[in-house]
């Protein structure tokens, strides 16, 4: 399989529907517009900053920040089937690693000020470790680590109501 052809139609076409969507809103009056992304949203979230300055601010809530991140996963999978499949497609993630799809290759093009990025501490899914590469690699983004799975937060009222604050206070 062509994992790096696989990776530009899915990544790209999600890009591209998310730059369409800024567009449209803003065509129709919309004064500014926010991104919040989760888990894979979270990953096209990044990659839309890194190519559109139309959008006003965003929030990358436990993203994907590289394909070989998945491969540390792997060791959290108790299917042994799932974990080998992993394996065998490291050299194939580590090549879509050194292209633009990789979150640590690329920087935001709106102000760094204005991107905040959620790391969940009990996330088994969107691991910590590649959360604060990208941290180190967007410094200095603002980062909040919060005692989350990567679902949990979503019941969470207070979460919510801090990040809507939190994009409030960059919209004015």
């Amino acid at each position: 399989m062509n994992y790096l052809r696989m990776a530009e139609i899915f990544f790209a076409q999600g890009v591209v529907d998310i730059r369409a969507i800024v567009g449209w809103l803003l065509n129709e009056g919309a004064p500014a517009v926010a991104l919040w992304g989760v888990s894979y949203g979270g990953w096209l979230t990044g990659l839309t900053v890194c190519r559109d300055l139309r959008v006003a601010a965003a929030v990358l809530t436990m993203p994907g920040v590289a394909m070989n991140h998945l491969t540390q996963q792997a060791e959290q999978f108790v299917w042994r089937s799932r974990r080998e499949l992993l394996a065998r497609r490291k050299a194939a993630y580590e090549a879509l690693d050194a292209t633009p799809l990789s979150l640590l290759n690329s920087r935001p093009i709106i102000p760094l000020e204005k991107v905040l990025i959620i790391e969940g501490t009990y996330d088994r899914i969107a691991v910590p470790g590649p959360t604060e590469a990208l941290r180190q690699a967007w410094s200095p983004v603002e980062c909040w680590h919060l005692p989350h799975s990567h679902l949990s937060w979503m019941v969470a009222p207070r979460v919510v109501g801090r990040v809507i604050r939190w994009l409030g206070s960059r919209l004015n």
